[in-house]
């Protein structure tokens, strides 16, 4: 996220997740985003479909939000992060989402392959709907675009060690859903993952 971020209230003070995700919705129809157009991902996303996926994003009250570039008001920079531009109407509207609700809000920019990763639809208590990206195949993108992707010099010993705590959580939390599918994949790709960094990172256990 560039730029310094907005001050947001604590923890205690957080809107319920559902209740600022229709505020997320309301704002991005100002936009002249539809449903279609974006897609939650990552902790609340999982958290969503009954998966107890709790580490640092549901902790600091953080959610991403893959988004359609090409429906945005403002020009696509061609950047990860489409956060509005700086002194925009729309980055004041971006900056109140966060300081209204207590969770902050990172818009990330989605190729046209990220839908066409299946989703689910979650109806929220105003009756709009949100798109969730699914927990295997999410998980199937999480592993790939992380544990398989980078090298250490890339990101350094501590994300690595980060990333595979995060898949040890989803395999916990699969299998506490009885999703034995969900549970096999983790379970497979934590060995192959051990193997390719244990080496290298010690720590790993």
């Amino acid at each position: 996220m560039k730029g310094k971020s907005p001050q947001l209230p604590s923890s205690s003070e957080r809107l319920p997740l559902q209740k600022a995700l229709e505020k997320l919705s309301s704002s991005f129809n100002k936009w002249g985003l539809a449903t279609k157009d974006y897609v939650l991902v990552d902790e609340f996303a999982y958290v969503l479909q009954g998966y107890e996926v709790k580490a640092n994003e549901v902790e600091s009250g953080h959610i991403d939000v893959y988004v359609n570039p090409d429906v945005l008001p403002w020009k696509d920079k061609g950047e990860r992060s489409i956060i509005p531009p700086k002194d925009s109407i729309y980055m004041n509207g971006w900056v109140d989402f966060m300081q209204e609700t207590g969770y902050s809000l990172d818009m990330l920019r989605a190729t046209p392959a990220i839908f066409q990763i299946p989703t689910v639809n979650f109806t929220l208590p105003n009756g709009s709907e949100i798109k969730l990206m699914r927990a295997f195949e999410m998980t199937e993108a999480f592993v790939q675009q992380t544990l398989m992707h980078y090298s250490l010099e890339d990101v350094g010993k501590e994300k690595i060690i980060e990333w595979i705590n995060k898949l040890k959580i989803i395999k916990s939390a699969a299998e506490k859903k009885n999703d034995k599918k969900l549970a096999e994949f983790c379970s497979i790709k934590l060995t192959e993952t051990k193997i390719k960094w244990q080496g290298i990172v010690p720590e790993i256990h």
